[in-house]
């Protein structure tokens, strides 16, 4: 690890012009690893890693973005990272994953665990690829050129991209839906709304319209500077929060309390299948929130630690 946080150090300064020229303000063991890359590899092909411009030019290799965050914006504090978390745990895809895995034939018992066990591997990995921004204070894009090299590093920024785009659909059109069901259930014009899309299309001219309401109502957030997202973040979860202890309250008064479903065990598997139940329902879980993992990095730099 010691090495490679070494290498990390070597690529950091070479990313940023004005220390370019200031060998002198590498430590003894980055110097000497430099040293050595410069023997091994050649002056001339380790040295087209510089970047020539100034902090007033802007490239695609230098710009605000690239260089590491001024410390007037590392406004997130703790609370802000809680608050950015509880978005995610607070959603209603998370609240769902929970009946998919007891619709797979898991206890409710082994469902929490289950859920618990794969928050605490993406404790981990948030760690992990958060270390650069806390470090450093750099983004994404500056930690790929680590491994992928200054023109390789391309390659994970635009697969980072299409996660991006990815994650953003899918989550508007779940956003769409909600905004559907709220307007059906105030409008009965709009419940009754003629559906003028086909069928075959899995999607109805109220969704759309839903989806396309959430989208604009959404538009100004984007407008909000990250390190100035606090008060969004924490009005987003006092209302998510609201609304799904009221729909908690709401099932268990309708359902008459929880009932022996509590105690319900898992549906009659052999071992085999009920440990690639096991298997899926982890790895689905690991996979909901590699969005904001692999974003980490640029949201760690925010910190003022």
């Amino acid at each position: 690890m010691k090495p490679l946080i070494k290498v990390a150090e070597l690529f950091y300064y070479l990313s940023i012009p004005k220390l370019q020229n200031s060998f002198h303000t590498l430590n003894s063991e980055s110097r000497t690893m430099f040293q050595y890359l410069k023997r091994v590899i050649g002056p001339k092909s380790l040295w087209t890693l510089k970047v020539s411009s100034t902090y007033e030019s802007t490239s695609s290799w230098i710009n605000d973005d690239i260089r590491p965050l001024p410390p007037h914006r590392r406004t997130w504090g703790k609370w802000t990272y809680i608050s950015w978390w509880s978005v995610f745990m607070f959603s209603l895809t998370n609240w769902q994953f929970g009946a998919s895995l007891i619709n797979l034939g898991l206890s409710v018992w082994q469902a929490m665990i289950l859920i618990i066990a794969s928050r605490v591997v993406h404790a981990g990995l948030a760690v992990l690829n958060g270390t650069p921004g806390g470090e450093w204070h750099i983004g994404f894009p500056v930690f790929s050129r680590l491994i992928w090299g200054v023109k390789g590093s391309f390659l994970p920024v635009v697969l980072r991209s299409f996660l991006g785009l990815f994650a953003f659909s899918f989550n508007t059109w779940y956003g769409g839906l909600c905004v559907t069901a709220i307007l059906e259930a105030i409008s009965s014009g709009f419940y009754n709304l003629p559906n003028n899309i086909p069928a075959s299309q899995h999607v109805t001219t109220g969704q759309i319209t839903g989806w396309i309401v959430y989208c604009v109502l959404n538009a100004p957030i984007l407008a909000v500077r990250p390190e100035k997202s606090f008060l969004l973040f924490t009005t987003f979860n006092a209302i998510s929060l609201a609304t799904l202890i009221s729909i908690l309250i709401w099932s268990l008064v309708a359902a008459h309390g929880a009932g022996s479903y509590l105690s319900m065990p898992n549906a009659s598997f052999d071992p085999a299948t009920l440990g690639w139940i096991v298997v899926k329902g982890f790895s689905s879980s690991i996979a909901s929130l590699l969005p904001p993992l692999c974003k980490l990095s640029p949201i760690i730099f925010l910190g003022s630690f």
